[in-house]
């Protein structure tokens, strides 16, 4: 018997406690996630460290200085237009 009186003031207290807990001014909330922006990505700056290429002689203009010229026809100095 003694139990069950135990039992039932625990039960009691608990209710009790958790009653007073709702009944005290509520914690301020957090605001809700939705009005936060929404973060982008931002991509990362190019590195700076790092030297330039060295600018290669691109194919067509290597392949253009390397054709010797076939001239057929000599030229006088006469017959040339400016």
């Amino acid at each position: 018997m003694k139990n069950v009186m135990i039992f039932l003031l625990l039960v009691t207290l608990c209710l009790v406690a958790t009653s007073g807990a709702n009944t005290k001014t509520p914690k301020p909330t957090k605001p809700p996630k939705t009005t936060r922006p929404p973060k982008t990505r931002t991509t990362k700056p190019p590195r700076t460290t790092r030297p330039p290429k060295p600018e290669r002689p691109t194919k067509i203009s290597s392949s253009i200085t390397e054709q010797p010229v076939e001239n057929t026809e000599p030229i006088d100095d006469t017959q040339q237009t400016f």
